[in-house]
């Protein structure tokens, strides 16, 4: 079926056209300029100042790095303010599980000869667990010079945190970070290593002693 209909074109009247835009009422004939904001102003600069260029393709893309940039900044000061407060123990990691824990020691640390199982350990050549060893005998002599309170469900960053401001702590970050190499890590260690690690350790308790008789 063929549309038959035919299409005339009106024009309004150009007269009463004229009247009803020359209305001030209706506003027709004001001009509106456009200014940019204080952000798209930055944007402009910032976009020339990174591409030498500010045409809409470097805006837009300027724009999204900026956003992102505000993203991360805001991530990181969360998360440094979580770690500033008391708050970061909410996140810190539990003891791990392994065949000797200190959640396994229920004695009283200063029940514990830990020169003997230093050198049991040593004598069937197990440096890991001499490295052990010597690490829970530096939260002993912590502990017994009230610079801690040895608990077996804390952890190093625990530990860390309490000695906070303290003059042992850089050097119980030290032999903490062998600690958990060692002992977390499997890495192997024999006899020359070992003596290597244990000046770490002698330094440590030597700081402490000398400390404790001041």
């Amino acid at each position: 079926m063929v549309d038959s209909s035919e299409f005339k074109l009106v024009r309004p009247d150009s007269l009463l056209e004229k009247k009803v835009f020359s209305d001030p009422k209706m506003k027709y004939d004001q001009d509106v300029k456009y200014e940019p904001g204080l952000l798209e102003r930055f944007l402009e600069w910032l976009s020339e100042l990174l591409f030498g260029n500010n045409n809409n393709e470097n805006i837009n893309f300027t724009r999204t790095l900026v956003i992102w940039a505000v993203i991360i900044f805001c991530v990181v000061l969360v998360i440094w303010l979580l770690w500033r407060s008391d708050l970061s123990r909410l996140v810190r990691p539990e003891s791990k599980l392994t065949t000797f824990n200190f959640s396994e020691i229920a004695d009283d640390l200063s029940s514990i000869n830990f020169d003997k199982m230093i050198e049991d350990a040593l004598k069937n050549e197990d440096h890991r667990t001499a490295i052990r060893w010597n690490y829970l005998k530096c939260l002993f002599l912590l502990e017994k010079g009230g610079h801690l309170v040895f608990q077996p469900s804390k952890t190093n960053i625990d530990y860390q945190y309490d000695l906070k401001g303290s003059s042992f702590l850089k050097e119980f970050i030290a032999v903490s970070r062998i600690y958990d190499h060692v002992w977390y890590g499997k890495f192997t260690v024999d006899q020359a290593k070992y003596t290597d690690l244990k000046k770490e350790f002698t330094v440590f308790e030597t700081h402490l002693n000398v400390q404790r008789e001041q």
